[in-house]
């Protein structure tokens, strides 16, 4: 049971320690959404193990299978360095960044300095 737990918390602390890359500016809304999140898997998963139609061994395996799907998204999931979702999208990571105002990553780095 301790390695279980051992091995949870550093799963939650792997899932907390993204979301500052996920959006740089946002960093407050993305992380109350990912903690939102957590409260309501733990509300929805408390309810299978609350049903009479389903035994606590059914609930687990249904848990599991969630996980497991969760996983194969987070896996082909890819992030550029903006920390914008690059799936999909066909660029590779290294194409320059537009920023709404009509110049790109390298121009603005170049203003900057």
């Amino acid at each position: 049971m301790l390695g279980f737990a051992l091995f949870l918390k550093m799963a939650n602390g792997t899932t907390y320690a993204i979301t500052p890359f996920i959006n740089e500016k946002n960093v407050g809304m993305v992380s109350g959404i990912v903690g939102a999140g957590g409260n309501v898997g733990g509300m929805l998963f408390g309810f299978l193990f609350k049903s009479e139609s389903i035994t606590y061994v059914e609930a687990f395996q249904y848990i599991g299978y969630v996980v497991i799907a969760v996983a194969g998204i987070v896996l082909v999931t890819r992030f550029r360095a903006s920390g914008f979702p690059a799936s999909g999208s066909g660029l590779s990571g290294n194409e320059p960044i537009a920023t709404g105002n009509g110049l790109s990553s390298p121009e603005l780095v170049a203003l900057e300095q």
